[in-house]
Parts: structure tokens; C-alpha cells; sequence
């Protein structure tokens, strides 16, 4: 199956990418990698009449800035997986790239069209939820900021506004001792469920703070602030109550049952991990 025929506008400055995203709001679709867009559109899942595309306009470096690490929209995947800065302060961000697809998919998919996907199941949704990274979206009106807890509100459906576009990621840099990890069937799937986890301080500087970010088991990644201890026990006792709280789909590749027990599984694993780490 192909896609119904469309119209491709490639705007040569920012400003007429803004105007574009304005004009075609409701009939176009921006592309950037397009390894989600392009593979919908072939299923005629999406029938955009417009596609804007976004070249190499949101491209730029991974860079620091008034504490945070801003990542641009365009940045490949392969991107996050290699860039020092990225290792060095999100591990767990580099790590969750490294799931995504596989190596084509990685080298042409952007951060920001992953985002504006709002795939519920998706690993970057996840991570930075748990990272407590903010996504930058402009339009025409000028630009804001969104949570990224917040970004995905349901099965491909995100937060943005018509017009508005993603230009940039920002995350806090501080101490925050990480893990990430995903159960798929096979190498490439979806996962079934994905979990991601960043230990930070009490306020009062005593106590850990377990943050833990859910994907696969619901339509936006769940998320939970969990005090917690370094022994095996309380780390259990964390995850029995985590998994306790989500209400997995059933769908054709596994019950409500099976993620709700998964889930289980990767929490404990990520937080003795992340703990690990913290010492």
C-alpha cells in the first residue's frame, strides 16, 4: 500500500517553518526523520494533503545552558547515544536511545518528531518524564514550555497546539543516579513495558527519592515519586506498590496480567540499579 498523493513544502528559514506549521495546521504534518510518519502514512493510517518539511532547521548542538542540557529537535538518535554530554550527565537517556528501532531508525529519527509522535509506548517519553526534562515548543505566538510528564496525553495525542512546533528539550543537570530498561519480545519490537528511574535527594538532604517513569502501560507514561532505601526488601516493596498502581492494556501481544507482573520486575531492576549508583 502507498500513501495518497500529498504536497511537500520546504521551507528555507525558521520563520517560514513557523508560518508554515501555522498555515497548514490542520492538514499537514511536519517531517523530520519520518520513520514513524512515512511508515503511518503507507497504512493511510495519516492523511496529511501537506508535509512541511523540517531539514535541517531544528538541527544544532547538544549544549548546556542556565543548568540545563538543551537538546535540539532535529538531533538524530544516534546522536543521544554517542554525545558525551548526554553520557556523562543522563546516562539512562543514551541508554534508552540505544533501544529505539534499529540502527536506520536511529540514524535518521529525530528526538523532536519522536516527541510530536506522542507514542505512549515510546523509550524518550519515558526517560525524560523520569528526568523531569521540559519539552520547548514555538509557534508564531512565540514559544513555551511543557513538562514532559505532561507532553503525551494519549495515544498519539500530545500536547502541542495547532501551529506549535518541538524546538528544544531541556533538562536539569544535577546529581541524579539513573537506570533505564524495556522487556520486547524481540530486538527492535515495541516494548511491552519500559522503565525508567532517577534517585534524587529529600528536600532536607535526608532520604532518597526514588522517580520512577512507566511506558506500555497505559495511553502516557505513568510516573511516581517513591521514598526508598537501599536494601532488597524496600526496594520490592516499591515496586509490588508501583505495579500495584497501573492498569495495563491487554492487547494482542500481552495481558494486563503479564505487564502488571513485568512491570514488577523491571521497577525492582532499575531501582536497585539506579541505588547502585547513588552510593
Amino acid at each position: 500500500m502507498r500513501a495518497e498523493p500529498f504536497d511537500l513544502i520546504e521551507p528555507a528559514t525558521y520563520g517560514e517553518l513557523l508560518a508554515a506549521a501555522r498555515q497548514h495546521a490542520e492538514d499537514g504534518k511536519l517531517i523530520a526523520g519520518g520513520q514513524s510518519l512515512l511508515a503511518m502514512m503507507n497504512l493511510r493510517l495519516v492523511r496529511p494533503a501537506v508535509l512541511v518539511a523540517v531539514g535541517a532547521l531544528l538541527d544544532g548542538e547538544i549544549h548546556a545552558d542556565a543548568g540545563d542540557l538543551v537538546i535540539p529537535a532535529g538531533t538524530r538518535h544516534a546522536a543521544l547515544i554517542r554525545d558525551p554530554l548526554v553520557r556523562r550527565h543522563f546516562p539512562s537517556l543514551a541508554d534508552a536511545a540505544s533501544h529505539i528501532g534499529n540502527i536506520r531508525v536511529r540514524n535518521r529519527g529525530t528526538i523532536g518528531g519522536s516527541l510530536a509522535h506522542a507514542d505512549a509506548t515510546g523509550e524518550l517519553p519515558c526517560v525524560l518524564a523520569a528526568l523531569r526534562g521540559r519539552i520547548v515548543v514555538a509557534s508564531l505566538d512565540g514559544e513555551r514550555e511543557i513538562a514532559a510528564e505532561k507532553f503525551v496525553i494519549s495515544w498519539f495525542t500530545s500536547a502541542l497546539e495547532p501551529g506549535e512546533i518541538v524546538r528544544e528539550v531541556r533538562i536539569p543537570i544535577r546529581r541524579s543516579p539513573q537506570a533505564f530498561a524495556e522487556f520486547a519480545r524481540r530486538t527492535g519490537d515495541f516494548a511491552l513495558v519500559e522503565v525508567a528511574v532517577a534517585i534524587e535527594r529529600a528536600q532536607d538532604g535526608a532520604g532518597r527519592t526514588a522517580r520512577v517513569a512507566l511506558g506500555g502501560v497505559g495511553e502516557r507514561p505513568e510516573v511516581f515519586d517513591r521514598d526508598v532505601t537501599a536494601t532488597p526488601d524496600a526496594v520490592s516493596e516499591a515496586a509490588e506498590a508501583i505495579a500495584a498502581a497501573v492498569d495495563p492494556p491487554d492487547d494482542h501481544r500481552a495481558t494486563s496480567a503479564f505487564r502488571r507482573e513485568l512491570a514488577a520486575v523491571l521497577v525492582r531492576g532499575a531501582i536497585a540499579k539506579a541505588l547502585a549508583g547513588s552510593t
